[in-house]
C-alpha cells in the first residue's frame, strides 16, 4: 500500500511539474555577466503564462548566500497579454556570494465543464454546467552564470559604488592654524553612499534611499593643499570616476570660523611669551630703580600672565551630545559623543562652548548639553 501511495505521489508530482513546464515560461532580461562586490544591480525577470485566466503571479527566493535584496516584496506588473515583469535590486557582499533561485508561483482559474443529460441527448451549448477551480503552479528559475569581483585598490577611493554620484555643494573654511575644513553635500543613485569616507573626516548627516541617497561629509586637510580629490566606482560606466574640489577660503571665514585651538595658536603663544618677557624686563628695572611705578606694572603683568596661563576649565558633556563644526544653529554635526566625557573648555560663544575633545579635535557643544563645569578654582 505504501509503495502504491509513493508511486501515485511521484506520478502526480511529475505530471504537475510537466503542467508547469508547459504553462510557465520565465526569462531574465539582459542579465549581467559580471558585478563588483557591493554593487547594487537590477535583476529583470519576465514570465509568460499560457492561460487567459491568471489570478496572480508571485515570487519566493530559495537558497543563495551573502546577498541583500532591497525589494523582496516587489509586485509583478502585467506588460501585455499573458506576460508579466518584475524588477529586483540586489547587492552581493563577497566574491563567494550566490544569487538565490527565483521560485515563480502562478495561480490560474481553471474552467471545468460538466455535461447534463436532459433526456434529449447532449447539446454542448445548452446542456453543460460550468465551474471553476484554482490551479497553483510553480517553477524555479536560476540566474545565469555571474562573476563577482573585488575592486582593486585605488588612491583616494571613497568606498562608494554607485550608478551615479553628484557633488551638490561644497564649503571650505579655516579649521585651525594648520588645517582647513571642507564641507561636502553629496547625492548618489543605487549606491552605498552611507559608507563614504576619506582619510580625515566623517559623515555629519545622511539620508539613505535606494534611488537618491544623501550625505553631508566633512574632511580636514592641511592648509597648504588647494584641492581635495576622491574617487568612486561608477557602475553605469564600469570605471572609477574622479571628483576634484577646489579649496577657496573666503576672507570672512576667519571672523565667523572659530575652530582655532588656543592651545596651538601661534599668535596666542607669541602673546604669552611677550608678557613673560615684559615681566622679566620690568622686574630687572624694578630691582635697579626701586620705584613704585614699576612695582605696579609688575602686578598688572602678573594678573595678565595668570589669566593667560591658568588651566582651562573642565566640562562634562552629555551622552549622545552632537559635536558641531561651528557655533551656529545650522552648523554641520561632526559626530555624536558615544559616552559622557570630561573635556577642556576653550571658550564660549553664541550659546555654545568650544572644547578640545579626547581625540585632539576641536568642536562646539551647545550649553544645554553641558552637565557641569569644573574650574581651576574648584576644590576637588
Amino acid at each position: 500500500m505504501k509503495n502504491i501511495l509513493l508511486f501515485l505521489f511521484l506520478a502526480f508530482g511529475i505530471a504537475w511539474s510537466s503542467v508547469s513546464e508547459k504553462i510557465i515560461f520565465p526569462n531574465f532580461i539582459d542579465p549581467k555577466t559580471q558585478v563588483v562586490v557591493g554593487e547594487i544591480f537590477e535583476v529583470n525577470l519576465e514570465v509568460m503564462v499560457l492561460s487567459d485566466y491568471i489570478n496572480s503571479v508571485s515570487t519566493s527566493l530559495k537558497g543563495g548566500n551573502e546577498y541583500k535584496i532591497y525589494n523582496p516584496r516587489s509586485r509583478w506588473k502585467k506588460t501585455k497579454r499573458n506576460t508579466f515583469r518584475n524588477r529586483y535590486y540586489i547587492k552581493l557582499k563577497s566574491t563567494e556570494s550566490k544569487l538565490p533561485a527565483f521560485n515563480i508561483k502562478v495561480s490560474i482559474k481553471d474552467e471545468i465543464k460538466t455535461y447534463i443529460d436532459d433526456g434529449l441527448g447532449f447539446d454542448e451549448e445548452f446542456s453543460q454546467k460550468k465551474s471553476y477551480t484554482n490551479l497553483r503552479l510553480t517553477k524555479n528559475v536560476v540566474y545565469p552564470d555571474l562573476r563577482v569581483i573585488e575592486l582593486s585598490d585605488i588612491e583616494n577611493f571613497s568606498n562608494v559604488i554607485a550608478r551615479e554620484l553628484a557633488l551638490k555643494s561644497q564649503i571650505s573654511k579655516k579649521y585651525d592654524d594648520k588645517n582647513n575644513i571642507v564641507l561636502l553635500d553629496i547625492e548618489a543613485n543605487l549606491s552605498n553612499l552611507e559608507d563614504f569616507n576619506l582619510s580625515n573626516g566623517g559623515i555629519s548627516s545622511k539620508e539613505k534611499k535606494l534611488f537618491n541617497s544623501k550625505v553631508s561629509y566633512y574632511e580636514i586637510i592641511p592648509d597648504f593643499k588647494d584641492s581635495l580629490e576622491f574617487n568612486y566606482f561608477n557602475t553605469k560606466k564600469n570605471t572609477f570616476e574622479n571628483i576634484k574640489v577646489e579649496i577657496n577660503i573666503g576672507k570672512d571665514t576667519l571672523s565667523t570660523q572659530t575652530e582655532l585651538n588656543p592651545k596651538t595658536n601661534k599668535y596666542i603663544l607669541y602673546k604669552k611669551v611677550s608678557f613673560v618677557v615684559l615681566f622679566v624686563l620690568f622686574l630687572i628695572i624694578f630691582l635697579i630703580k626701586r620705584k613704585i611705578i614699576f612695582l605696579l606694572i609688575l602686578l598688572i603683568l602678573s594678573v595678565i600672565i595668570f589669566i593667560n596661563f591658568k588651566p582651562y576649565d573642565i566640562v562634562t558633556i552629555k551622552l549622545n551630545a552632537p559635536v558641531k563644526i561651528l557655533p551656529t544653529k545650522n552648523s554641520t554635526i561632526m559626530y555624536y559623543m558615544d559616552e559622557k566625557n570630561e573635556v577642556q573648555k576653550l571658550l564660549s560663544q553664541n550659546n555654545h562652548v568650544k572644547v578640545l575633545l579626547p581625540n585632539k579635535k576641536i568642536g562646539w557643544i551647545k550649553n544645554e548639553n553641558i552637565i557641569k563645569t569644573k574650574s581651576f578654582f574648584d576644590i576637588n
